[in-house]
């Protein structure tokens, strides 16, 4: 025999069918929605994951343990991990729990204030082990590491997620179900674009597109290419199967949006821009107010021009027309540079990124608009220019600051001084 429903119980009833009912409404016509509705079923959406994360308990403290790579390292890599004690000598044991490397003492201490209360961290060396397989390392003093490989093809499920991501983020196209394999979707916002610009990637937390990240994205994906020429045309692009590598293909979508806000005289815009958003979780790609085309400045110019040199090299084998058009407009874009010598200009739409008028800045992407030519043409021009704008290395890679980008786009360069890229070496 039922028994009748009590008061809460029936009041906890209705929630949930009023969530599913809410839920689906969202799944079927997300934009009939309120903005609040929409954000409280997002909310609702991500409710499995809250309680997964909280069954978890609470984080170890950070750095209480041995850092290593959690990609993992290739078989003749270099292989560093860091402690922040000082260690007698180390084991790096299989999964099997053998012991497949011994090793010493630290191989040096290194001062920091991005630790928090750790001063110094001291680094340990197990370059020779190279039998591929899953490790971790355990100190003398009974710190170990998280498990991670050593193989040959330990990059390769980053590398993929990688540039899944960046076709998630395409601007000015639609994203379809058949190549996002989920339903991450929306449909096309190219009406929004300023005339002429084409392509590009949303930025992470709205949808503007800014040349410093596009440019430092860039750097990472053909960088990717360089170092480890990936063949994949399979993987689910709306490119693939055109003979062209996958993440060149991902990567020529920004590309293809640095030379649509190049103008006739050689400079680049610094953004294409969206400067009102809702509340967060409530904006959608084809919803928006149109958008603005930044305004051409020296900074904006000289990221392009490293981006655009560096492409030319890479896509010449599988396209040399589209290599000659970025050499082209690389070579334009120098000239712009060169007429305006101590000009540092970034425009003040979406200022988010701004670095109007930083002399640093400016000799910054000079040297990475030298390197980048240098490594296309081999000129000696480019390497004296290099010279002429040089600054020491003393800040990590960043999408604002672009001297490191210089000195590793140098170090490719078989023109460049043998002296310089000995000292970039010891300065990284």
């Amino acid at each position: 025999m039922s028994r009748p429903l009590g008061a809460g119980r029936v009041v906890g009833l209705i929630a949930v069918i009023a969530v599913l009912a809410v839920t689906l409404l969202g799944a079927l016509h997300p934009v009939l929605l309120p903005a609040p509705l929409k954000q409280t079923v997002n909310q609702l959406r991500g409710y499995p994951s809250w309680r997964l994360r909280a069954a978890l308990g609470s984080e170890a403290s950070p750095f209480s343990g041995l850092a290593t790579s959690q990609v993992g390292y290739g078989p003749s890599m270099v292989k560093l991990f860091s402690s922040p004690r000082r260690f007698a000598f180390f084991q790096v044991m299989s999964a099997t729990g053998e012991v497949a490397f011994e090793g010493g003492p630290p191989v040096r201490e290194i001062s920091t204030d991005a630790l928090g209360d750790i001063r110094a961290v001291w680094v340990g060396d197990f370059s020779a082990l190279r039998t591929p397989g899953c490790y971790r390392v355990v100190t003398s003093d009974g710190l170990t590491s998280h498990p991670f490989d050593i193989g040959p093809g330990v990059f390769d499920a980053t590398v993929r997620a990688v540039q899944r991501a960046f076709y998630y983020q395409r601007a000015f196209t639609e994203i379809e179900a058949k190549h996002a394999q989920g339903p991450w979707v929306h449909a096309s916002d190219a009406a929004l674009a300023p005339p002429g610009v084409a392509k590009g990637w949303h930025d992470a937390g709205d949808f503007s597109i800014y040349s410093a990240s596009v440019n430092s994205a860039l750097f990472w994906l053909l960088s990717a290419v360089a170092d480890f020429s990936p063949r994949e045309d399979n993987t689910g692009l709306p490119e693939s199967g055109n003979g062209v590598p996958d993440l060149l293909d991902e990567a020529r979508w920004g590309l293809e949006w640095l030379l649509s806000v190049q103008e006739p005289h050689g400079g680049f815009r610094n953004t294409t821009c969206q400067e009102r958003y809702g509340p967060y979780g409530t904006n959608l790609p084809e919803h928006m107010s149109p958008y603005r085309a930044g305004e051409v400045g020296t900074i904006a110019t000289g990221r392009a021009v490293a981006s655009l040199a560096f492409a030319s090299v890479l896509y010449r084998p599988h396209d040399a027309a589209f290599a000659e058009q970025c050499l082209k407009a690389a070579r334009a874009g120098y000239l712009f540079l060169r007429d305006r010598p101590n000009e540092n200009s970034d425009g003040p739409t979406c200022p988010a990124a701004r670095q109007d008028g930083d002399p640093s800045v400016g000799r910054d992407v000079r040297m990475y608009a030298a390197a980048g030519l240098l490594l296309a043409t081999g000129d000696q021009r480019f390497r004296a220019d290099f010279e002429e704008n040089y600054q020491p290395i003393q800040n990590d890679p960043s999408y604002l600051r672009s001297n490191v980008y210089a000195a590793l786009l140098y170090l490719r360069a078989s023109a460049g001084d043998p002296e310089r890229q000995r000292v970039i070496r010891r300065e990284l």
